[in-house]
């Protein structure tokens, strides 16, 4: 503190403990049994009660003098506590304002914190870049390998959750199994039959316990729908069977079906990167799923645009669109998107936002027909959305009462959660807050890549506040001001 500081503090506490310290005698004097009090009384007569009231009035003035000469030294506490939380948030740039009655000394040591908090932040997200780009040049050089393999690849975990897949395995299991979902994280039971699986992985351990670790067992592989595939199963080994590989090999007529079997098909799949993640998320139970870190935790974020704003008033979804979040990162060729059929008509207000009119819904699939479909693409996966009650009041709706949608983080809320005192926690905000490009807005797959996106970005933010699960990213949404915010 200055020296001005100093003396406006010691006259503030000097005034208050004189005034009050006199206020508190004379009404000591003034109630206490002993003789003096009666010989106080004796001359002061009448005027007892005046002093009993002068003597409460100097302990008031007391605490207001202090209050009042006090008041500026420390009204700036609560805006210093501010910014320090801010700094803690992810702001490295934000420092004190001068004024306001914050004493320079400590606004100087303030700074001084937060330069070096920046400096270290650099420090830290120039060696998180160069790390990062380390990690991208390695999964570049595996992807442009496996880019080359001719035949549709699966690589798998020993319980069967798919941790790489190739463009040609893609395209062959849309083929045989279109409402089959081939994916990061997924289990590759929803496709095939388990029995066949099971048995084949049980031989290539027997195998490989035999000492044979380059055994390989050959099948015939019948998918959930009954199409069967010529397949391989290599094994993935560590000190045990750690996975397995499945090549699929198929007949020229589903290698057709497929769109495979062209000169410029083959071409565009060996143009087409290899989808992988070698720490794909494994299954957990709800309870498990609660406490896991956010950051291995399955997402699928969506959007929906509807013909208007009232569910109850009829307004019905005519698009859906989601994409995946593994280990948070974004899988960009996991997506859903479609456009829905309704006979409720488009409120024109909601046209002029998303642009699809009646004669584009016409031929398209009803909510009945998708509903399946997308609860399929978010299984086993935590969803996400932005003003998420908007979204899910619909699904809810029009999916009835059997409709059981998983845990729903709401990145409105959570912007809250991480800006409590910011003015707008739209979107676009939020995005332009963070530094996420907004592209094909007002667009269900666009505004759900955009929202991942943000999503990402808030995820460290989070940590930062010590919000690293999903039961305390539950929790901490459900107690901001926009949780009560119903539709």
């Amino acid at each position: 503190m200055t020296d001005s500081t100093y003396r406006r503090t010691w006259l503030a506490v000097t005034a208050a403990v004189a005034i009050g310290v006199a206020g508190f005698g004379l009404l000591l004097l003034a109630l206490q049994p002993a003789e003096p009090r009666q010989i106080l009384l004796a001359l002061l007569g009448e005027r007892r009660i005046a002093v009993v009231l002068a003597a409460l009035s100097a302990i008031g003035a007391g605490v207001f003098a202090g209050v009042s000469l006090l008041r500026p030294q420390i009204a700036y506490v609560p805006a210093l506590v501010h910014l320090l939380d801010r700094l803690r948030s992810g702001q490295p740039q934000l420092r004190v304002k001068r004024g306001n009655g914050v004493p320079a000394e400590l606004a100087d040591a303030v700074d001084r914190l937060a330069d070096e908090y920046e400096r270290q932040h650099r420090r830290s997200a120039a060696e998180i870049e160069t790390a990062t780009a380390l990690v991208a040049e390695e999964r570049d050089l595996l992807a442009a390998v496996l880019s080359d393999l001719p035949a549709a690849v699966i690589g798998c975990t020993h319980d069967g959750r798919v941790l790489l897949y190739t463009p040609r395995a893609a395209a062959l299991l849309h083929a045989v199994e279109p409402d089959g979902l081939l994916g990061l994280g997924r289990t590759v039971f929803a496709l095939f039959r388990r029995s066949v699986i099971v048995e084949v992985l049980e031989n290539l351990d027997a195998a490989i316990r035999r000492g044979d670790a380059r055994a390989e067992i050959a099948t015939r592989l019948p998918t959930r729908n009954g199409t069967v595939l010529e397949a391989r199963f290599t094994p993935l080994l560590g000190a045990n069977l750690k996975g397995f590989f499945l090549h699929l090999h198929a007949t020229d007529d589903l290698l057709s079906d497929a769109g495979t079997s062209t000169p410029h098909a083959q071409d565009s799949l060996r143009a087409a990167a290899p989808v992988f993640d070698f720490a794909a998320p494994q299954a957990a139970s709800a309870a498990e799923l609660l406490d896991a870190p956010l950051s291995t935790v399955m997402f699928t974020v969506f959007d929906t645009e509807t013909t208007g704003l009232d569910p109850s008033a009829g307004d019905r979804i005519i698009a859906l669109g989601g994409i995946r979040i593994v280990n948070a990162r974004i899988v960009s060729s996991e997506v859903f998107e479609t456009l829905v059929s309704t006979s409720r008509s488009i409120d024109p207000a909601a046209q002029r936002i998303h642009g699809i009119d009646a004669q584009m819904l016409q031929g398209q699939p009803s909510f009945e027909t998708v509903l399946p479909r997308f609860r399929r693409f978010f299984e086993d996966t935590v969803l996400v959305a932005h003003n998420a009650a908007f979204d899910v009041r619909f699904l809810e709706v029009q999916g009835g009462p059997e409709l059981a949608l998983p845990a729903v983080l709401d990145t409105m809320l959570l912007s809250q959660v991480v800006y409590p005192v910011a003015e707008g926690h739209s979107l676009e905000a939020l995005a332009q807050r963070l530094g996420v490009s907004v592209i094909g807005r007002h667009t269900a797959l666009g505004d759900a890549i955009v929202t991942a996106e943000v999503f990402l970005r808030l995820l460290p933010l989070l940590e930062a506040r010590g919000i690293h699960t999903l039961r305390s990213a539950l929790e901490s949404s459900r107690a901001t001001a926009l949780a009560r915010v119903r539709y």
